[in-house]
């Protein structure tokens, strides 16, 4: 596919607009910007954290929980619809869809989507574990979508 398509695929995937109910305001839908989660794997960093700790992983980062081996990774953000800073959105704050790889040897590693918007699943299950999405930053500002690197997602994972 031509780089031209490719552009064009992205600036239409980021024109979907989106009405809030009961506003007649508009919010963007953003598509997050950046190198595909295969392209950045090499540039991991890993940090140790504890369960029922709350720790943040910037984008591609990786957190060991606990002392069994278990490992998350913060893949990357798929879609970014949440209300703009600065724009009145109402009760409506949007959803942002973010992707976290879970893993434990000897076990197959699953990938688990978890939202921003309480209304949607902020929280999903991997063998003993919970873990849970507490916020995602920064929010996106106007109709700039938020690139890939600038993410920063906060995480509990505890057992069940």
């Amino acid at each position: 596919m031509s780089s031209i398509w490719v552009v064009a695929r992205r600036l239409a995937a980021t024109a979907t607009l989106c009405l809030m109910p009961m506003t007649v305001e508009a919010c963007s839908r953003h598509t997050p910007t950046g190198p595909e989660p295969a392209r950045v794997l090499a540039g991991l960093s890993t940090m140790q954290a504890a369960l029922g700790e709350e720790y943040a992983l910037r984008n591609t980062e990786t957190a060991t929980i606990g002392n069994d081996g278990l490992t998350l990774r913060f893949d990357r953000v798929t879609d970014d619809a949440r209300c703009p800073v600065g724009d009145r959105c109402g009760a409506d704050e949007g959803d942002a869809v973010v992707e976290v790889t879970l893993h434990q040897d000897p076990h197959e590693a699953v990938t688990l989507e978890l939202h921003t918007n309480a209304q949607q699943p902020r929280e999903a299950t991997y063998r003993n574990y919970r873990v849970q999405l507490i916020r995602l930053e920064p929010r996106p500002i106007g109709e700039q979508p938020v690139p890939l690197p600038r993410y920063t997602g906060t995480f509990v994972v505890s057992a069940r």
